[in-house]
Order: C-alpha cells, then structure tokens, then sequence
C-alpha cells in the first residue's frame, strides 16, 4: 500500500521495528478501532496497525464509531478530537461511560482546544498530539495494555483465596 504525503507526517514508519519492541504482549488479543474524519490518516493508521499484529478497523465519524462499539468488542479506541457533527470529547465521555472497559487514545493536531487534564478527566487513557511517530503511539497503546491487565490481575487477587483459589469474602461481599 502506498502512503500519501499527510499519512508519512503524521506517522514515521520508518523509525519503527515492531518485531523486537513488544514480543511479549499479544497483539491479536486487541480489537483497535480508529476514528478520524481525515480519510488518509484514518485508514493508513488502521492498516499500520494491522500490519503491527493488530485487529483495526476504523469509522470517518464519532457516531459510526458508537455504532460499531455497540456492536463489536472493541479494546482500544484511537479518536481524533476534531470532528464534524460529535467531536472526539463527547466521543470520550460517551464511551467512557457506556464501555468503561475501552482504552481510549485521544489524537490532536489542534492540541489547543484540548487539555490533557481535560481529555483525561473525560475518561480517556492517553493523549498524543499530531504529527506523531508510530512508536510513540504503539508505545501508549502497550502502556495501556499492560495496565488494564495489572488492573484485572489485582481484581481478580483480590476477591480470591491465595491459599485455596476460591472466592473470598469480598467477592461475596461485592455481589450483594
């Protein structure tokens, strides 16, 4: 695939080598989908990530993104913030709140309108602003990885017996 002029700005390709970065997270395991209304960084970074391992797919819209969240299982959300019709902060809160299991990267090549505190409180995980390298971008993807299943391993220590591995008081506790 050949990648246009504005897609080479926004992700240097060739500064990444993803087969010695990340061979210890499973990439496969991760559904990504990739909102932005600009056609060219929207399906170049889809097919990017793809290439990395990946499972991408991408909407030109906040509200093709909702649909498709209602539908797949999506584990990552990488949106732009700059949208026609929803823009990328209502993206956030919305799918903060309807699928709080959904990491989400916020992207932005008008950082101004938009503050990290602001985007993070939304509910999103990370913020990058454009042009970006991939790696960059692969590196807060993995970061987020890795915290999410830290996360879940501490839930799940934490309703469980360590000697026996059965449910303990808490998570008995915690489904009343």
């Amino acid at each position: 695939m050949e990648f246009s002029n504005k897609s080479r700005e926004v992700f240097d390709l060739a500064q990444s080598d993803p087969t010695t970065q990340f061979d210890k997270i499973d990439y496969s395991r991760e559904s990504i989908l990739v909102v932005d209304d600009e056609e060219p960084v929207r399906e170049s970074l889809a097919h990017t990530l793809i290439q990395l391992g990946f499972n991408a797919q991408s909407a030109a819209s906040a509200l093709e993104a909702l649909d498709i969240l209602e539908s797949d299982a999506i584990t990552f959300l990488v949106t732009d913030m700059k949208m026609p019709e929803m823009d990328g902060m209502e993206l956030i809160r919305q799918v903060a709140e309807q699928y709080p299991e959904v990491c989400i990267i916020a992207m932005t090549g008008f950082a101004k309108g938009y503050g990290y505190v602001d985007v993070i409180n939304a509910g999103a995980t990370d913020f990058i602003n454009k042009p970006f390298r991939l790696e960059e971008l692969e590196a807060k993807i993995r970061r987020a990885i890795i915290e999410r299943d830290i996360r879940r391993e501490l839930n799940r220590l934490s309703i469980t017996d360590s000697l026996t591995g059965l449910y303990n008081q808490r998570h008995f506790y915690d489904r009343l």
